[in-house]
C-alpha cells in the first residue's frame, strides 16, 4: 500500500485507503543534486553496455493465494512459512498462510522517537529479519533498517543509513550484502556490508530507471524488483552489470472506483510454486494476494 500512511482504517465499518501516487509527490523526481548527498562519481559502477546481448527471463504466474488484507507492505520466506509486514505491523504465517505470530507494535520507542514510523518490504537472512523503516522527511537524508527476531517478531536492533528513502531492503545471505535504493524511483542500487558495520559499498548503475519500487529480493546473481508502476512490472537487475530486464507483470489492474490493486513486496525463493512471490494489496476488496511466478 501507500508508503507514507497506515494503509487502511476501519471506521464505522467502512474501509478507506490512500493511493501511493498521492503520498509520493516528490519521490519520482530523482534530482542529481539529491543523489550527490549520498553518491560520488568514483562510487558508482559504470552502466552496462547498451549494445550487449541481454538474456530474457520470462516470469509466468503459476498460482495465487488470497491472504489477510493487513499484509500490505512486505513479504519474506522462512523455512516453515512466511513473514508479512504492514506500515505498522509484522505477522508470521505457516505455509498455508495461517497466522501463527503477530506483532502490532513492532517498533520500539527508541526508533519511533526518531520519527521512524513506516515499515516497507522485508527480508530474512542468517536468522535475522531485516525491515526497511522510513521517516517522512526525505530531505533529511537518513532512513533506518530495523532488525527483528524472525521467530518472535521482536525488536533486536537498528541502524541509521545515509539515504533519502527506503522502500525495501534485500539481503544476500551468502555475502551479507544489503541492497536498497536511495529513492522510490531510481536507476542506482545502493549496497552495504552488513558484517562490517554497514559499510557503504560501490553503487551499481542500472541500465534504466525502475519506477515506484516497492520490493526487492536476491536470487541467482540478481536483484528482483516489484514495482507499482503503470505496468505493475517485475524486473531482474544483474548484480554484476546492472542490466535491467522486465521479466513479467503482476497484471492486477481491475479498479474499484479510482483505485486499483497496489503491487507491494517480493520474495525470491525457489519453491514448487516458482521462484518469485509478489504481494499485492486490494483493500477495497478486503484482501491481499500472493502471486507466484515461475522464471525460465
Amino acid at each position: 500500500m501507500s508508503r507514507r500512511i497506515i494503509p487502511f482504517l476501519f471506521t464505522a465499518g467502512l474501509l478507506a485507503c490512500s493511493s501511493s501516487a498521492a503520498t509520493h509527490p516528490a519521490a519520482d523526481a530523482v534530482a542529481a543534486q539529491d543523489a550527490a548527498d549520498v553518491l560520488t562519481a568514483q562510487d558508482v559502477v559504470a552502466a552496462p553496455d547498451e549494445t550487449a546481448d541481454v538474456k530474457i527471463w520470462p516470469a509466468t504466474v503459476t498460482s495465487s493465494d488470497a491472504v489477510d488484507v493487513f499484509y500490505s507492505q512486505g513479504i519474506a520466506r522462512v523455512p516453515d512459512g512466511w513473514i508479512f509486514s504492514a506500515s505498522g505491523g509484522l505477522w508470521r504465517t505457516d505455509d498455508k498462510f495461517v497466522q501463527t505470530v503477530e506483532n502490532m507494535v513492532p517498533l520500539p520507542d527508541a526508533v519511533t522517537a526518531l520519527g521512524y514510523n513506516h515499515i516497507g518490504d522485508i527480508d530474512v537472512a542468517q536468522g535475522v529479519l531485516y525491515a526497511s523503516v522510513e521517516q517522512d522527511d526525505f530531505n533529511k537524508g537518513e532512513q533506518a533498517v530495523v532488525l527483528f527476531d524472525p521467530q518472535t517478531l521482536q525488536y533486536k536492533s537498528h541502524v541509521i543509513l545515509k539515504q533519502h528513502e527506503a522502500s525495501f531492503i534485500a539481503v544476500d545471505e551468502t555475502t551479507m550484502t544489503a541492497y536498497l535504493t536511495d529513492h522510490y524511483s531510481d536507476d542506482k542500487i545502493l549496497s552495504y556490508d552488513v558484517k562490517n558495520g554497514w559499510k557503504p559499498l560501490p553503487v551499481l548503475q542500472m541500465s534504466q530507471q525502475a519506477v515506484h519500487i516497492q520490493g526487492a529480493d536476491v536470487a541467482d546473481g540478481a536483484l528482483w524488483l516489484s514495482c507499482d508502476d503503470d505496468g505493475q512490472s517485475i524486473y531482474r537487475v544483474d548484480l554484476k552489470t546492472g542490466a535491467v530486464v522486465q521479466v513479467g507483470t503482476v497484471n492486477r489492474q481491475d479498479k474499484v472506483g479510482n483505485f486499483r490493486p497496489e503491487v507491494e513486496g517480493i520474495d525470491a525463493t525457489p519453491l514448487p510454486s516458482g521462484l518469485l512471490h509478489v504481494l499485492t494489496g486490494e483493500p477495497l476488496k478486503a484482501t491481499s494476494w500472493v502471486d507466484h511466478f515461475a522464471v525460465k
